[in-house]
């Protein structure tokens, strides 16, 4: 069976003008594109690796929460710079079984919320902990 060349032509490109999203094409303001969630508490997110530098500007862009209210907790210095971009504390303090209740005490209170993107920290140990003080978890 012999195949047929077929010639790979580049794909046409839509050019979009450039919008403001909170403005239409002819200039007046619309409706936010957004629904910004209204975040009382703190923020504590562990681990700031590829996941966690990307979500910090979502989170700031679609919920009340401002940089003072946020604190990342991590092992070791990734994420760094996107923390400092944003102003938000960077503790560098790995969590082990014998230490992560008392650090996590130190950043934490009820009603406050634990986002865990961390690795090798045990999400079990985490929940149990953070359902015993009247923490919010997510992973």
């Amino acid at each position: 069976m012999q195949m047929q060349k077929q010639s790979l032509a580049p794909a046409p490109v839509l050019v979009v003008p450039a919008v403001n999203p909170a403005q239409g094409a002819s200039g007046s303001v619309t409706k936010e594109l957004y629904t910004k969630v209204k975040f009382p508490g703190r923020l504590v997110m562990l681990g700031c690796g590829s996941i966690g530098q990307g979500i910090i500007p979502m989170l700031l862009r679609h919920t009340s929460i401002t940089p003072d209210q946020m604190k990342i907790v991590t092992a070791d210095e990734a994420g760094k710079l996107v923390a400092d971009q944003y102003h938000i504390e960077f503790v560098v303090e790995p969590l082990t079984p014998d230490n992560y209740g008392r650090v996590l005490k130190k950043h934490l209170l009820a009603g406050d919320f634990m986002l865990n993107l961390s690795v090798d920290v045990s999400y079990e140990d985490l929940i149990a902990w953070c359902q015993k003080l009247g923490i919010l978890y997510l992973d």
